[in-house]
Formats: structure tokens, C-alpha cells, sequence
């Protein structure tokens, strides 16, 4: 249906759509649906009713603020398909979504397109967050003097763990009870959420929640000067997965954000007790988890410090691992804008100061260090890796900005050689490898020397292996994901 109308009408006739209806009802109705789905009630890749589809749902309803007036019509589950579908045409337009211009160029709409869609998608943020937060930060409190544990407990009057467990027993809760409402009361006589009182379960809701007022606040158009993530987002669940409704009772529309807050989410809770703190802790932490991801690959590191690189080798290849933590900013995220990615990717100590770093040890064995033994004799393949978003990173639109900054600075363009990728596809890729008893090194190296692969994403290219390879099974999940799962969920 979206098919017949012009970019500029979808937003107007989604609005239009749900404006008949009774908010009320339908937020009820729309948890009920997402609930069931995440607990197996629905298939899990019905793409009509995808999370990120819901969610634009609900920010229309709220928008619009129909109410519950007399004579509003229900939202009943027949008709969210179709409304689903409106959302996800209005979102990824050409035109201007929810305020967002789009970009002139297929590349540029193409990434903004990228990331409104996919973040909200992927799961395996939960696992990795997890062991981020819960069991490699800690043990780098007293190294980067950020005592983050400490301080939360002090701002928000309960531990990290007590939120944790409160935040994932509530997530529990909203699946077992088809996403129904509740009060803080009832929170604080489940037993899924722990041991809590009243004051932590206050001090838990005005972390997690808002109420329709607030959530309308946060959907202003960007203009470019904001400091940080929100008002970029195209919806607040990110921040508040927990409405608060006008007569007094909570609401989780959609469980997958709630778990998403209380796990990948902590960032917004860490980052206002000391954002220097809080970067430095993170970009350690994170090269820690890479050293992680290549257990069993033989890794060479010095030590987990942000920046320090990784080295997989073999007698005929070496694979030289470089992490940062976020490739871009909130706004180019959202708008794909080519001035916009130039700036984040050139900041300082960001996606092109790591390149160089990896064109200094690939061609200068002086700058490789204690590493040299690692490198030298043998052919050298470079991977920059991300912790947040960092899809279609070796499409040519990130590419071509990444060279025209190198030649700027005097430098040659990266070449095959170096492939850039988001944690995903490291996870990948060394889950192939150790399934199918194939290095590391010479995976990567193969790679970069074969035109027909070399530009695929990391991750894509693990697919193609896994198929090629007629592994079992098809996609093998990396055992880091896989022990955090076991350690801390039971339902995920």
C-alpha cells in the first residue's frame, strides 16, 4: 500500500491513522502483542511487527495524543500490521521523517536508513553488555579511577546489581503477564525483582520511566547542537522504556527495550555520574572484551588500555585488531549527512587516527613495537572494530570519506587491507574460525584478497564461510555470548 504514495504523504497518513484511536487501549494492546512475541507466543522474526516497528507506532499515537475519548476506536492486533508498515515507509523516506531530512544521495540515505532500522533489531547487545558492565568494568575501577559502582549507589540509592535484577525480573514479569500494567506497589512484592523497597523501586521507575509529557518533549527535531544521543533517537524507549499512564499505572510497550536500558543502557545512568570516567572506563573495557572474543586465537596484547592493539598470527599471515568505542556521533547517525560523517570520523582519536595507527604498524615494523615479532615476514591485514553502531562501515560511502581525509593528512588510502567492522562481525568471524579449524589470520587475509568478498561486511562474510563450509550449526554463536547468556539470563 505504502508503494502508491509519495515520501512526503507517510508521515502525514500515519499520524492520520492512528488518530482515531484510543491511546489507552492500543499502548495495551501493542504490549500484549510485543510481549507475546518475545516470549515465542508470535515468530520471533515477524518482521511486520519487528520491536522497532511498534515502537514508531507508539510515538505516533502519542504525538497525535487521541486519548481516550469517547467513541475513540480499539486498536485491535489485525490492524498493526498495516499500521506497522506505514511506520517503517514514513521512517526510512526520502523526504523528511519525524523531522530528520534525508540526504540527496542513495550512499548518504542509504546509511541514515541503516541505522533508524538495525540497532533496534540486534540482541546481542544484551549478552555483550553484560559482560562489559557486570564483569570486566568492575575490575577496572581502581586502574581508571572511575569508582562507577560507588557513585551509582550513591546517585540512585540502590547498587547496580539490585537494578539489574529488578530491571531484568521486571523485563520477566511484562513477558509472563502478556505485558500487562502494573504499579509500583506490585514491583515491590514480586519476588522476580529482589529484595527491593519502596524507596529503590521509586529511585528504579524514575530511572526507567516518564510520562507522556516528557515522552513528547523528547521528539524535537534535531538542530545539530545538541550535546548528546537523545534528541537524535526517533524514539525515547531507548532512554524510557516505561510510560507512565495518566491514571497512575506503569507500562512496558515493548519488553525488548526495557532489557536493552537495564544491560546496553547503563551508559546513560554512568555517563552523567563522570563522562571523562566513564569514556575512559568504557574504551578499556571494551578492548578487554575483544581480547576476550579471541581466546583460543592465540592473540597478542600488551595489555587491555584503550588503543592497544591485538595480533593474530600465523608463519604466513598477521591480523592487527584496533578497537574504538563509538565510530560516530547521534547526529550523523540519524541523518547520514556526508559534512556530518566527515567530522566524527576525523575527530581526534577517532576512525581515521585509528587507520593511520594501523598503516603505521602494517608498513613500518619501527612502529609496531614489541608487536614486530607478531608482523614482520608476514602479510599484514588491519581490522578497525566498533562497539557501537558501525554498519555498512566498509561500504564505499565510509570508505570514500576515511581515503579523502587520509590524502588530506598526506597518507595513502587504506586499501583492501584494512577492513573496518562493528563487534558483530569480529564475534563472527572467530566463531567460524574456531568451528571450522580455520585460522583466524588466513580468514581475514583471504578476505581482502578476493574482489568478490573483500567489500562484504565482516559478519556477512562469516555467513558466506559458514554456508560455503556446511557448518553446524549454519551460524555458530560466539562462546563469550554464549557463557554471559548462561550466567545471567534465563529467559533471554
Amino acid at each position: 500500500m505504502t508503494a502508491h504514495f509519495e515520501h512526503h504523504q507517510l508521515v502525514a497518513l500515519l499520524r492520520r491513522a492512528v488518530s482515531g484511536y484510543a491511546v489507552d487501549h492500543a499502548l495495551l494492546t501493542i504490549s500484549r502483542v510485543a510481549a507475546r512475541q518475545l516470549a515465542g507466543g508470535l515468530e520471533r522474526h515477524e518482521t511486520a511487527l519487528a520491536g522497532y516497528r511498534l515502537a514508531m507506532v507508539v510515538r505516533a499515537l502519542l504525538e497525535e495524543d487521541a486519548g481516550s475519548a469517547e467513541g475513540a476506536r480499539r486498536l485491535e492486533e489485525a490492524d498493526l500490521g498495516m499500521l506497522c508498515d506505514l511506520a517503517a515507509a514514513a521512517v526510512t523516506s526520502q523526504d523528511s521523517a519525524f523531522g530528520i531530512e534525508a540526504p540527496p544521495n542513495a550512499w548518504s540515505w542509504t546509511h541514515r536508513k541503516a541505522y533508524q532500522e538495525l540497532p533496534d533489531q540486534d540482541q546481542t547487545h544484551v549478552p555483550r553488555s553484560l559482560v562489559l558492565y557486570r564483569d570486566l568494568a568492575p575490575e577496572l575501577q581502581r586502574e581508571t579511577g572511575f569508582q562507577f559502582e560507588a557513585a551509582f549507589a550513591r546517585t540512585h540509592g540502590l547498587t547496580l546489581d539490585e537494578a539489574w535484577t529488578a530491571g531484568y525480573g521486571l523485563y520477566r514479569r511484562c513477558l509472563e503477564t502478556g505485558g500487562a500494567p502494573f504499579s509500583a506497589e506490585d514491583l515491590t512484592a514480586d519476588p522476580r525483582v529482589g529484595s527491593i523497597d519502596d524507596a529503590k523501586v521509586a529511585s528504579l521507575l524514575g530511572m526507567l520511566s516518564c510520562d507522556f509529557m516528557t515522552y513528547r518533549s523528547m521528539l524535537g527535531v534535531p538542530d545539530g547542537r545538541h550535546p548528546h544521543f537523545e534528541p537524535y533517537n526517533l524514539n525515547p524507549f531507548r532512554k524510557f522504556p516505561i510510560l507512565r499512564m495518566p491514571g497512575g499505572a506503569y507500562l512496558v510497550p515493548l519488553p525488548s527495550f526495557l532489557l536493552r536500558r537495564v544491560t546496553h543502557g547503563l551508559y546513560y545512568d554512568l555517563i552523567e555520574l563522570d563522562r571523562a570516567g566513564y569514556v575512559g572506563m568504557v574504551g578499556q573495557a571494551f578492548n578487554a572484551y575483544v581480547g576476550r572474543v579471541l581466546d583460543g586465537h592465540q592473540a597478542t596484547g600488551l595489555d587491555s588500555s584503550e588503543g592497544r592493539p591485538w595480533v593474530v598470527s600465523d608463519p604466513s599471515n598477521a591480523l592487527i585488531i584496533r578497537s574504538i568505542t563509538r565510530p560516530f556521533g547521534a547526529l550523523s547517525r540519524a541523518t547520514g549527512d556526508r559534512e556530518h560523517l566527515t567530522r566524527d570520523l576525523a575527530r581526534n582519536g577517532g576512525v581515521v587516527d585509528c587507520v593511520q595507527g594501523l598503516q603505521d604498524m602494517m608498513n613500518d615494523p619501527a612502529e609496531a613495537g614489541r608487536y614486530a615479532t607478531a608482523i614482520e615476514g608476514r602479510r599484514a591485514v588491519g581490522l578497525l572494530v566498533g562497539l557501537e553502531d558501525f554498519y555498512l562501515a566498509n561500504g564505499r560511502l565510509v570508505r570514500g570519506i576515511i581515503d579523502e581525509e587520509l590524502r588530506r593528512r598526506g597518507r595513502p588510502a587504506m586499501g583492501a587491507q584494512i577492513q573496518l567492522a562493528h563487534i558483530t562481525g569480529l564475534e563472527a568471524i572467530c566463531a567460524v574460525s574456531q568451528t571450522a579449524d580455520l585460522g583466524l589470520a588466513v580468514a581475514m587475509s583471504d578476505k581482502c584478497n578476493d574482489e568478490d568478498l573483500r567489500w562484504l561486511e565482516v559478519d556477512a562474510y562469516a555467513r558466506y564461510l559458514s554456508l560455503r563450509m556446511q557448518l553446524e550449526p549454519r551460524e555458530p554463536t560466539p562462546q563469550i555470548l554464549k557463557h554471559a547468556a548462561r550466567r545471567h539470563l534465563d529467559t533471554y
